[in-house]
């Protein structure tokens, strides 16, 4: 039945109607009510707003891949942000692309695609995967108002590692400037493992998503000055989750995400999503 229900919207119009339609009814499927701006308690109840407010497209230049390190280089400082091999609106000029080193390949304007190649040039089959981001509108598909109007690009960046392998991610959810929970995502590509911290980094008895490791992650080095960082920039904002990567360069910028997972995965318990809620500023809630 979902399947069938999934397929439905997916040929009904992009229209801001049937958008937020469909989310309206997702929502309710997922958390068992309809949120209105009078009964929000959770932070997933301003996500959704968020999520369905023309308004949200202000977010784009710090969405998009490419723009966004613009900001990130003026103001937290260029030592944090990967150089760019290049950015293409037009697959012809990627096809030339080529060098010996590894490196990865994403589009400026999505969430979630990435090519991860060992050098050389890009084959037809990834080339192909490339000109289909190209084509694709991500605000319409996942119908997220932040990404709608978002010029497609691919960007292709040098890999960058820690120890030669994935670098470790930290995802910081920042609540009215401050952070408030530490994601930790290691070995994203093989044996997955994710860990949820505070700020002192005491394991929280929490999940989201994905269940929780119950090994004991080590505490980084670099956690204040990744806390630091990641304030500076989070004070900007009501909410903002800030990707943060450890490499053999050091602490690495990955990117801003202002509706996590679309604004669905679930807290549990859901008293720690009402305690985010509460933390946001009222100016923001109304």
């Amino acid at each position: 039945m979902k399947n069938l229900i999934k397929k439905v919207f997916e040929i009904l119009p992009k229209t801001p109607f049937f958008i937020y339609s469909r989310n309206y009814l997702s929502y309710f499927a997922n958390y068992g009510y309809f949120p209105t701006k009078k009964n929000m308690r959770y932070l997933h109840d301003y996500l959704f707003f968020l999520k369905n407010s023309p308004s949200a497209t202000k977010y784009g230049y710090f969405i998009d891949k490419d723009t966004v390190k613009r900001f990130i280089k003026v103001y937290v400082g260029e030592k944090y942000v990967t150089s760019s091999l290049g950015v293409y609106e037009k697959i012809d000029d990627l096809k030339d692309f080529c060098i010996h080193d590894k490196y990865v390949v994403k589009p400026t304007h999505m969430a979630g695609r990435i090519i991860i190649k060992n050098g050389g040039k890009l084959n037809e089959k990834e080339l192909k995967t490339a000109q289909k981001w190209l084509k694709q509108n991500y605000g319409k598909m996942a119908r997220e108002y932040c990404y709608m109007d978002l010029n497609p690009k691919i960007i292709v960046e040098p890999f960058v590692s820690m120890n030669g392998r994935i670098p470790t991610d930290y995802k910081l959810f920042i609540v009215n400037g401050r952070c408030e929970m530490i994601q930790l995502n290691e070995d994203r590509f093989g044996e997955h493992k994710l860990y949820l911290y505070d700020r002192n980094w005491n394991k929280l008895d929490v999940e989201i998503m994905d269940p929780t490791s119950n090994d004991v992650a080590p505490k980084p080095a670099e956690l204040e000055e990744m806390i630091q960082i990641a304030e500076k920039i989070g004070v900007l904002f009501p909410f903002v989750r800030i990707d943060l990567y450890l490499t053999d360069y050091g602490i690495r910028f990955g990117e801003l995400t202002f509706i996590p997972g679309s604004g669905l995965p679930l807290f549990k318990p859901r008293d720690f999503e009402v305690e985010l809620y509460n933390k946001m500023d009222p100016a923001y809630l109304v």
